[in-house]
């Protein structure tokens, strides 16, 4: 796939988001690594308390999905996107302030798949590589599930 057909793909999504009226964009990463992909936690303090969830983020100003998700990326992990892959479905959901929102998931390679960092992100406390085998016993949203068996399902795509 060629840069500009990627590009016109990030900007597809996002307008029909748009044309569905949900204006609030997330994007979310699956980030695979010998069979396994990264979860990460919310602080037992904090909405969704104790959830784990892919490393996700929103979309900011004019960015498009694929800048929004190696900014959240870095921020959320300490890892540098290497590239976007496959777009791994969407959900819808309203969030705790009202707005409709939908979260974009991506397969995404990652650079320095060993160095997980979270740093000075305070909106998650730990991270797990989780595998097919074992995902079911971490706390995640149903959408988050359904990502995790679409990835595992199609397997082999692109392994870090």
């Amino acid at each position: 796939m060629t840069a500009s057909s990627a590009a016109d793909r990030f900007r597809t999504l996002a307008a029909n988001a748009l044309e569905a009226g949900i204006s609030r964009h997330m994007v979310a990463a699956v980030i695979p690594y010998q069979g396994t992909v990264l979860l990460v936690r919310r602080p037992l303090t904090n909405v969704r308390a104790g959830l784990w969830e892919l490393p996700r983020g929103e979309v900011a100003g004019d960015e498009s999905l694929e800048q929004a998700l190696s900014r959240v990326v870095g921020a959320t992990t300490g890892l540098t996107v290497s590239a976007v892959g496959l777009a791994m479905g969407h959900f819808d959901y309203v969030s705790a302030d009202g707005r409709r929102t939908r979260q974009f998931n991506f397969l995404t390679k990652v650079a320095d798949v060993g160095h997980v960092n979270l740093g000075a992100n305070t909106l998650h406390t730990s991270f797990v590589w989780a595998s097919a085998d074992d995902y079911e016993r971490y706390l995640t949203r149903d959408e988050t599930t359904h990502a995790l068996q679409r990835f595992w399902m199609g397997r082999g795509i692109a392994q870090n």
